[in-house]
């Protein structure tokens, strides 16, 4: 019997894939980008919760406008 190997993919990959996804839900490519690389990033590090596993809902959050598309941080306070 021959066993299922789990698929291997590059990080880069991955979030070309990722931000090409948030962009079609309507980000701009720079948040598509930072978000897709921050995603990635969280499954390299182990932390499978806030890795990819989150991009699905975050696409549905965002087409159905229930995510911001245009959002900026803003400083709350500077010590």
């Amino acid at each position: 019997m021959t066993e299922q190997a789990t698929p291997l993919y590059r990080a880069d990959a991955l979030i070309d894939y990722a931000e090409a996804l948030l962009q079609k839900a309507g980000l701009a490519a720079s948040k598509a980008g930072a978000v897709a690389r921050t995603l990635v990033e969280g499954d390299l590090l182990g932390h499978d919760t806030h890795g990819l596993a989150l991009l699905a809902g975050y696409v549905k959050e965002i087409e159905s406008g229930g995510m911001t598309r245009d959002g900026a941080p803003e400083v709350l306070s500077d010590r």
